[in-house]
């Protein structure tokens, strides 16, 4: 018998496997929804049936989010930072995928470099198994001459994942997920930190994970778009950070975004002034997407009166340090900081950042809990300087 996703390509890595405690999706709904309501004007979290992912809005090569669901995290960020490690940081996806035995569909974020794909950038993961074929809809966004570019990697042998990636893998069937509907943003936190911290507070003493698709419409977001050529020298993340171009995109069709929520901190890393927000040192990894244009890491939307999502004081981080406790969930290996990226399907992307338009912009989002977490050919344990 083929073992479950995630266990079958174990031997060709260095791998570390975090058994989550699993929770109901009834009881993460409910958490969810007493902890995101005083944050968001209009909020509705519950239980529903996915809808077929591979039609619109979402167009992604799975059906669904169900079947052995698990959460793989590839390097870490001590192959990018100082300098990038082109040749001993990458992993073939594909190989990861053939290797389960299983139907699988897979989404996430990660980084590309070049030659093993075409293009430096940030690569949203999009690809599914169904034997004997594979279906490959990733992207690679990348900033040239200051302006954002798209390119679909459509091939098999072009799913090559460099430095790090955090990828959540199912068998792409159908089934009940947690459905978060959000509007009205009424805080300085982007909709995926808030998730992310009300799991934190909530599981303190064991790992909680999700993964999913989040569709944002009606307003303007901040994505960031890396450069066309990868850096040297960048001593912190801090440093990092600033150096990825920032997009400013107005919504003129829906932003698909997709990745990773793990219940680790959520530390407020600084007040990031490209943004009009505080950026924080993630644990959730969304890269998204749009059907038209723009798209990259999703960091927030910049709209806060229109895009669907919502006033709470103890959310206010202009006026406070750090709002999180700092009872720190303590594991075994490093847990990737958040990432989601964004893409429009006929277009752009990037890594979303945050919304602008608070207010006007609608949260739909589709999500299931990880039964496991594998963390593959990750460094000793190490400090990563902010």
């Amino acid at each position: 018998m083929a073992a479950e996703n995630g266990d079958a390509w174990i031997a060709n890595f260095s791998l570390n496997t975090i058994n989550s405690q699993f929770p109901t999706l009834p009881e993460v709904a409910t958490i969810l929804q007493d902890g995101m309501e005083s944050v968001f004007r209009e909020l509705t979290v519950d239980i529903a049936t996915c809808p077929c992912l591979t039609e619109e809005p979402f167009n992604l090569a799975g059906i669904g989010l169900n079947g052995n669901p698990s959460i793989i995290q590839v390097g870490d960020y001590t192959n990018l930072i100082p300098n990038p490690l082109y040749d001993s940081a990458k992993w073939n996806i594909e190989d990861m995928l053939l290797s389960t035995g299983y139907d699988s569909f897979i989404i996430g974020s990660g980084y590309a470099a070049y030659p093993y794909l075409p293009y430096n950038g940030h690569l949203i993961m999009n690809a599914a198994y169904k034997a004997p074929n594979i279906t490959n809809a990733s992207r690679i966004v990348f900033a040239d001459k200051g302006q954002s570019r798209i390119v679909m990697l459509t091939q098999p042998k072009t799913m090559t994942c460099s430095f790090m990636g955090n990828f959540f893998l199912s068998e792409g069937r159908e089934g009940n997920v947690l459905k978060v509907r959000a509007k009205g943003r009424q805080t300085d936190l982007d909709i995926i930190t808030i998730m992310q911290d009300i799991l934190y507070r909530h599981y303190r003493d064991y790992p909680v994970a999700l993964g999913g698709v989040l569709r944002m419409r009606n307003g303007r977001v901040a994505l960031n778009v890396m450069p066309k050529c990868y850096f040297q020298n960048k001593s912190s993340f801090r440093i990092l950070a600033k150096w990825f171009d920032c997009h400013d995109i107005e919504l003129e069709q829906d932003l698909i975004a997709v990745g990773t929520i793990i219940n680790t901190e959520p530390d407020i890393l600084h007040y990031e002034q490209r943004y009009n927000s505080p950026l924080p040192r993630r644990h959730h990894q969304f890269h998204s997407f749009s059907n038209y244009g723009a798209g990259g890491q999703f960091v927030n939307n910049i709209t806060r009166d229109t895009i669907e999502n919502a006033h709470d004081s103890r959310w206010d981080t202009r006026q406070q340090e750090h709002i999180f406790s700092k009872d720190i969930i303590t594991y075994p290996i490093y847990l990737t900081p958040q990432c989601f990226h964004a893409f429009f399907h006929k277009g752009l992307g990037g890594h979303y950042c945050i919304d602008n338009t608070p207010d006007t912009i609608e949260y739909l989002g589709y999500f299931n809990l990880a039964k496991e977490l594998h963390c593959v050919d990750q460094a000793s344990p190490f400090s990563l300087k902010y």
